[in-house]
């Protein structure tokens, strides 16, 4: 279907609700994405440059989508071939051949495919959605002539996010979990590595979301298990230069209150431990979550030295230089 006089470059259905289109504005080509509930939208985002919300290239774009549904279904009428009736006529060893052969050529066939089908195969660990995800992220580029006045969206993390939160609603938390892993260990590797994020504004929701689908899908048997996983994985060098690290330790706070409240002292001693300057952003993070979760909660109290003497030498000479404790 052709968008004569519109602006409108591309609209694609990248899954069953969700769309994403292309605009040349007069700043350069905006990125749009809807998501509707089947009737109506419940969820969009334009990279342009507009302060008003929504702008005027969501009611564009929702009008386009509805004329392309409306076609899809006069297509329909006009006796075209019924994909239906195609498959009925097709052997399963042509078709299993043909899809294969597809996916060779069309990427977005073999999205679908791997989104749709790998979390039903029992996954012991995470190595499949890692290979995904690290895959996609390798494609992915900053086109100079597309404008984006905001954060930068990524489709590849937007789509694993989306699966692993309905994963969740299903209660397949054991997919939820490992693709939230797999998120996060991919996609630091990518910033590591591509050094990406230098002169661009990533959305920071593919720092933390990750971490929100670990916290609030966790179940309770594995805890410990998750609170041993961050303890690991945090230590690695691709998480040095990104927010990364202070959301894995916000996560262990979370799990060493689940398990144990009295062992939370004992892990900031633990993690600090393993940081060489005192004085740096990280060493800081820390004493900001001791204070946040014992001053501020009243279990460190302005004169309760005997909670300070809990800490591990560092710990206490740095919380009581900084005042945190005083």
């Amino acid at each position: 279907m052709r968008y004569r006089d519109t602006g409108i470059v591309e609209l694609r259905q990248t899954a069953e609700n969700y769309w994403t289109a292309k605009y040349q504005g007069n700043y350069g080509l905006y990125t749009i994405k809807i998501t509707t509930d089947g009737t109506q939208t419940v969820d969009y985002d334009c990279s342009c440059p507009s302060g008003g919300y929504p702008c005027k290239h969501i009611p564009m774009i929702e009008k386009a989508i509805a004329e392309r549904i409306a076609q899809n279904k006069k297509n329909e009428k006009h006796n075209e071939p019924n994909i239906e009736e195609l498959i009925k006529n097709i052997s399963h060893d042509e078709l299993r051949s043909f899809i294969i052969n597809q996916t060779k050529y069309i990427p977005e066939l073999l999205d679908a495919i791997l989104l749709e089908f790998v979390p039903r195969i029992n996954n012991k660990n995470n190595f499949a959605y890692t290979e995904i995800i690290g895959r996609g992220l390798e494609s992915v580029e900053f086109d100079k002539y597309d404008y984006c006045s905001g954060n930068i969206s990524i489709d590849v993390l937007d789509m694993w996010i989306q699966k692993a939160w309905s994963c969740a609603g299903q209660k397949q938390y054991n997919d939820a979990i490992l693709i939230a892993k797999a998120c996060i260990e991919e996609y630091a590797q990518w910033l590591y590595e591509s050094e990406a994020d230098n002169g661009y504004e990533i959305d920071s929701k593919y720092h933390f979301q990750p971490f929100k689908i670990l916290s609030e899908t966790v179940q309770k048997n594995d805890e410990q298990d998750l609170q041993n996983y961050c303890l690991s994985e945090m230590k690695k060098e691709k998480y040095s230069r990104s927010a990364f690290r202070d959301y894995f330790q916000r996560l262990l706070e979370d799990l060493s209150y689940r398990l144990n409240p009295d062992s939370f002292l004992s892990l900031q001693d633990e993690l600090l431990s393993n940081v060489a300057d005192k004085g740096s952003y990280q060493a800081r993070t820390i004493l900001q979550h001791i204070y946040q979760n014992y001053v501020v909660g009243n279990i460190i109290f302005s004169t309760d030295f005997i909670a300070l003497s809990k800490l591990g030498e560092d710990l206490r000479a740095i919380c009581i230089s900084q005042k945190f404790c005083m």
